[in-house]
C-alpha cells in the first residue's frame, strides 16, 4: 500500500494516509477496522461520494478537486450513511473522527499531498518540493 502525507496550506499535519486507488481497496476502505487511529486517513482516488456501510465507527471525511483544493467536509459521519462530494469532488480523505476539530480546514484551501515510505515516515522530498494532485500518485 502507498503511503502519503497531507498537509494544510498552513503547513500543519493533517494526516498520513493509505492511498485507495484500485477497484478493491476503494470500494473496501476502512470496512472491518475497529478504529482509525488518530493521525492517520484513507485518501480514496478517485471517488465523489462514499459509505460507511459495515463500519464500526463515524469518520470525519474531506472532499478535494483534482487540484487537492477542499470542496466539501463532514465531520462525524456515523456508519451506515452515504455522503456525497458535490461539485467538482474528485478525491476524498476519510480521517478520525474529530480530526477536523483539531485541523481547521476551509472551502477552497489547498491541501499539500506527498508520498510517504510509511504511515509515520518523513516525506521522501524536501519539505516544499511536494504537491501531488489526484492524478500524480501511481497506482
Amino acid at each position: 500500500m502507498k503511503w502519503v502525507r497531507v498537509e494544510s496550506s498552513s503547513g500543519a499535519s493533517v494526516c498520513s494516509a493509505e492511498v485507495a486507488n484500485g477497484w478493491w481497496t476503494r470500494f473496501w476502505g476502512l470496512m472491518g477496522r475497529k478504529q482509525l487511529p488518530e493521525g492517520l486517513g484513507l485518501w480514496i482516488k478517485p471517488s465523489s461520494s462514499v459509505h460507511t456501510s459495515f463500519m464500526r465507527f463515524p469518520i470525519d471525511l474531506v472532499y478535494l478537486s483534482g487540484e487537492n483544493e477542499v470542496v466539501k467536509i463532514c465531520t462525524r459521519v456515523r456508519p451506515w450513511r452515504l455522503s456525497f462530494g458535490g461539485r467538482g469532488a474528485e478525491t476524498v480523505l476519510e480521517l478520525a473522527p474529530g480530526a477536523l476539530e483539531r485541523v481547521q480546514l476551509r472551502i477552497g484551501e489547498r491541501l499539500t499531498i506527498g508520498p510517504i515510505a510509511g504511515p509515520m515516515d518523513s516525506p521522501t522530498d524536501p519539505p516544499g518540493q511536494v504537491s501531488a494532485t489526484a492524478g500524480d500518485v501511481a497506482p
